[in-house]
């Protein structure tokens, strides 16, 4: 009977020793899956960064770009603006001129 006693108690401190050896691994398990979703999380907010940051760069360089294009339209339309009207320039800058230098007594 003290054997069977015996045995059942052995069997019971085993059982025990399983249960906090699996509660140890569990615990360690759930530490490193903590650890690796912590880890990933971090990654995406890194990549997510990289990806706005980078985002944002191309965007700064589209617009540049665009204000640069902007800026050689506008200087091909007033240039060829000017040498469409150069004749009508020059008379009217003549024109302005004599009335400027012209004195008010030998005007008309």
């Amino acid at each position: 009977m003290n054997d069977i006693v015996d045995e059942v108690l052995k069997v019971e401190d085993e059982a025990k020793e399983l249960i906090q050896e699996a509660l140890k691994n569990a615990a360690l398990k759930k530490s490193a899956l903590e650890n690796e979703v912590s880890q990933k999380i971090k990654d995406a907010r890194e990549q997510a960064q990289k990806l706005i940051h980078d985002s944002a760069d191309a965007a700064r360089e589209k617009a540049d770009l665009e204000y640069k294009q902007a800026i050689q339209r506008a200087e091909k339309e007033n240039t060829d603006f000017m040498n469409r009207n150069k004749s009508r320039i020059e008379t009217i800058v003549n024109q302005v001129t004599d009335l400027v230098i012209t004195p008010e007594y030998k005007k008309e």
